[in-house]
């Protein structure tokens, strides 16, 4: 499973067109006297449950939410008028190329309400999760970060770049490689089956060096390979993903 302290820290976001500025309550306690640090008033909150927008106070101390409903009798150093806005937690990109030189910052991110990249889309990225990882650990970080073991650099390692079938002993090393990054704390398996030369990997192949890992509950989101043998058809490109899942025992994500 993931490194808890990469992924789903709770943090809470008001989505608009453009941001709601801030606005200090007259004569407010300090921060340190006040019960609670921030007050995101009157928003329609998406909890993540599942049941539906309702009409709350969200209190923040620290780290933490810590109060929703109705805090009309609460007070806090900043008090944040969310009317007309939507208080959720922070938005996953389940498929994010952001550079590592842009995670200290993540302006862009952070202003659409994501707060959790999972990194090395489409099969590409390091193979040493723990080095990539601790790397990112290690300096500053604006949202929360979790990666996935890339199939495609597995591929690579193992099998090279031209179209030739790998003998068992090589699918096995490959799945080797995947298992070694999930150890180290990646989300899950991701490939881009479109692009070389995981491109030459047949579905049977893909599955064989999958299947070992269902003990891991995890996922696969596949950048679906469009191939000239189905007419470029993207129907075809997502049913060989999602039979990918199936037959190897992980969730398949479809990513195009």
């Amino acid at each position: 499973m993931p490194n808890a302290r990469h992924l789903y820290r709770l943090l809470l976001v008001a989505i608009a067109a453009g941001c709601a500025p801030p606005t200090n309550t007259g004569g407010s306690p300090s921060p340190r006297a006040a019960p609670l640090d921030v007050i995101l008033r009157g928003g329609s909150v998406l909890d993540g449950t599942g049941r539906p927008a309702y009409r709350a106070d969200v209190g923040i101390a620290g780290a933490r939410v810590a109060k929703v409903g109705d805090l009309s009798r609460d007070s806090a150093a900043t008090v944040i008028d969310v009317s007309g806005l939507v208080v959720a937690p922070g938005f996953i990109n389940l498929h994010s190329h952001a550079s590592p030189q842009a995670l200290p910052t993540a302006a862009n991110m952070l202003r659409q309400g994501v707060t959790t990249e999972l990194m090395n889309a489409d099969g590409g990225g390091p193979l040493d999760i723990a080095h990539q990882l601790a790397a990112a650990d290690s300096g500053a970080l604006a949202v929360n970060i979790g990666v996935y073991a890339p199939f495609n650099s597995a591929w690579a390692s193992v099998v090279g770049n031209t179209d030739r079938r790998p003998t068992p002993t090589e699918l096995a090393q490959v799945t080797a490689l995947l298992t070694r990054g999930l150890e180290a704390g990646a989300w899950g398996v991701s490939a881009g089956l479109d692009y070389k030369p995981a491109y030459y990997a047949t579905t049977d192949e893909v599955v064989a060096v999958l299947s070992p890992l269902r003990a891991w509950h995890t996922n696969f989101p596949n950048h679906d390979r469009l191939t000239p043998e189905a007419a470029f058809s993207s129907l075809a490109a997502m049913r060989e993903t999602m039979e990918i899942g199936e037959r190897a025992g992980l969730v398949p994500v479809i990513s195009t």
